[in-house]
C-alpha cells in the first residue's frame, strides 16, 4: 500500500530529514483516516533488540503522511547500517506491514556545524 523508501534509507549523522510516504490501493490513492504508523529503527532484526527510533503517526486524513527524523534522532545513533520497517493499524485487531525490512544508513561527515 506504501509505495514510498521502497529500498535503503541513507542520512548524514546529525542531519533532519522528512521521508514522505504515498498510500496506495491497488495503484489508486487510498485515504488512510483512522490509521496508525509505525516507523521502527533498531540495530537488527532480533525481537530482544532494542528499539532506537520510533515515530507513530496519527490522525492523518489524506492519502499520504511524513515521517520526521530530527537531528537528534540521527546524532544518537552511531555509524553504521540499521534495520527499519513501517507497520500500520487499523482498528482494534487489524495490522499489517505495508514496508518490510529495509536499511537505514547513518553516514559520517567531515565538517561540524
Amino acid at each position: 500500500m506504501i509505495n514510498s523508501y521502497d529500498s535503503s534509507i541513507r542520512i548524514a549523522k546529525g542531519d533532519n530529514e522528512r521521508l514522505r510516504f504515498n498510500a496506495l490501493l491497488n495503484g489508486t490513492p487510498h485515504d488512510i483516516t483512522g490509521e496508525l504508523y509505525y516507523f521502527t529503527v533498531k540495530k537488527d532484526t532480533a525481537q530482544s533488540s532494542p528499539v532506537l527510533i520510533q515515530k507513530i503517526v496519527t490522525n492523518q486524513a489524506t492519502t499520504f503522511f511524513e515521517v520526521v527524523l530530527t537531528s537528534e534522532d540521527t546524532n544518537k545513533l552511531e555509524y553504521g547500517t540499521y534495520v527499519w520497517d513501517l507497520r500500520c493499524k487499523i482498528g482494534v485487531n487489524e495490522i499489517s506491514t505495508p514496508i518490510l525490512v529495509k536499511t537505514l544508513e547513518i553516514l559520517e561527515v567531515v565538517g561540524n556545524v
